[in-house]
């Protein structure tokens, strides 16, 4: 059985790695899994779903800033591990090219969660730029905005980087039952952030009428920040905060619209979520989000901080029942093309055809 190792740079709760958890467990029968995240960060839900269903998971305890010990730490357990496909992720990719410097048979792939210039400093940019033109690693873009300015940041033909659309396990989030409720119910699902502004959210409840009702579900650094927000705005009574849940698909059942304010974004799984329970979307229009959301056919794009407009926009949405129909039917049959089996087949497609062409190369003694 061929080993592939996952490399991040830590398995707390985020779209990346729900992507690297959902893709260990549809390849785990194929192949031998493991995933090296370089801080002790993880989530106790990744945790135990990983080794439960055994997938090699090691924690390198990673100093913050640039760590010289991480990289030889990383270079030490894949020659221990000895993988046919090394598969990094974020910022991690940086740190496996010492050992890609020295292993060249191996298949060597990087996925894209974001804008390159989102997601990497102008030091890895330089580094990722030479691990793809002098080292062979597959860039893997999660949407065709991603895969566009990737090619065009980099230097590269867009023919040479693949594409594969983050996948969800459609099922789970499609089989809730409706909640029933009065008034409208509008949900977000992601970290607290700068970048996820949900600070903006405040705005957008404070524009609507006291019949909407906003469900904030996540963790991170700005929750307490949000939280004064509502309730100095005089919100905070039509405002929940969940916290992280392990039962998304509940809420969605719950909610009636799913609202996304980032800043940037890549191809955010919780948008994928929304269009498989059924809920019409309102975003920003930024990253890979025009990617999913087709303004007026599926939901609505609005400008980065515009709340007053995403404010409209949903009043729109909830005020219209046949628009609201149109919109539920649209993101249930759209949601089909993002199942994880669909995700993970396209990933191993991509390692096989790299097996092969690598073969073909060191069998010809180029």
């Amino acid at each position: 059985m061929k080993k592939i190792v996952h490399i991040t740079q830590s398995m707390e709760r985020g779209g990346a790695e729900k992507l690297i958890l959902d893709l260990c467990l549809a390849s785990r029968d194929k192949y031998d899994v493991s995933v090296i995240s370089q801080y002790n960060r993880v989530d106790s839900y990744f945790k135990e779903t990983l080794v439960n269903n055994g997938v090699h998971l090691y924690l390198l305890d990673k100093h913050p800033g640039i760590d010289p010990a991480n990289m030889r730490k990383i270079y030490n357990l894949l020659s221990q591990i000895s993988p046919d496909i090394v598969h990094t992720h974020i910022q991690a990719a940086v740190y496996a090219i010492p050992w890609y410097m020295f292993h060249k048979k191996c298949v060597k792939v990087h996925t894209l969660h974001s804008i390159p210039s989102m997601e990497f400093t102008k030091a890895h940019m330089k580094m990722q730029k030479y691990a793809y033109r002098k080292l062979g690693v597959i860039p893997v873009a999660c949407g065709e905005t991603v895969r566009r300015e990737t090619a065009k940041l980099y230097g590269i033909p867009l023919e040479r980087i693949k594409l594969a659309y983050n996948g969800i396990d459609i099922a789970r989030y499609a089989s809730g039952e409706k909640d029933e409720h009065e008034g409208s119910v509008i949900i977000n699902v992601a970290n607290f952030s700068k970048w996820k502004n949900q600070q903006m959210l405040i705005d957008v409840i404070q524009y609507l009428d006291d019949t909407y009702r906003l469900v904030l579900a996540g963790e991170g650094v700005c929750r307490e920040e949000v939280e004064e927000k509502a309730r100095h705005n005089g919100v905070s009574h039509r405002v929940t905060f969940a916290g992280r849940s392990n039962n998304v698909p509940l809420l969605l059942s719950q909610a009636d619209l799913f609202v996304l304010s980032s800043e940037f974004e890549g191809i955010p799984l919780s948008v994928e979520e929304a269009f498989a329970a059924g809920l019409p979307v309102v975003a920003t229009n930024v990253g890979g989000i025009p990617d999913l959301v087709t303004d007026g056919e599926n939901g609505f794009l609005v400008e980065a901080g515009d709340s007053r407009e995403m404010a409209r926009k949903i009043a729109e949405i909830c005020s219209d029942k046949a628009l609201y129909a149109r919109m539920s039917a649209a993101n249930k049959e759209k949601a089909k093309q993002f199942d994880i089996s669909n995700t993970a087949k396209q990933y191993m497609e991509i390692y096989e055809k790299a097996g092969e062409d690598s073969a073909k190369h060191n069998s010809s003694g180029l």
